[in-house]
């Protein structure tokens, strides 16, 4: 038992290990690295093989994250429509590039519906 500031005794929960602060690290990271992936296939598909815009979009992403990122995170609790759209943008960039890629994949193997 642990005493408070009041005198009273507060029961400490046990069995729930807290985190250590590498472990709260090490799940920074790999989400950060899983964001930058994202954005960075995302930017590619629309792009596609214009690399004028990939540089474009992946400076303009860069910068967005770095000096807006708090706006955007406010935004994004605020008003949680602007991510269902974001993630229909990503699922047609994608949906695209996999089209795109069977295409091509079928027209170089020499295989014609």
């Amino acid at each position: 038992m642990k005493e408070n500031a009041v005198g009273r005794s507060e029961s400490v929960p046990r069995g729930v290990p807290g985190k250590t602060f590498g472990q709260a690290t090490f799940r920074i990271v790999v989400a950060d690295i899983s964001m930058s992936l994202d954005n960075v296939l995302a930017i590619a598909g629309a792009a596609r093989e214009h690399p004028f815009v990939l540089a474009f979009g992946l400076l303009l992403s860069i910068a967005l994250m770095g000096l807006a990122a708090n706006l955007i995170a406010r935004l994004l609790q605020k008003h949680r429509w602007i991510a269902y759209v974001g993630l229909a943008i990503i699922l047609y960039v994608a949906c695209e590039m996999i089209y795109r890629g069977a295409l091509e994949l079928i027209g170089a193997s020499g295989f014609h519906l």
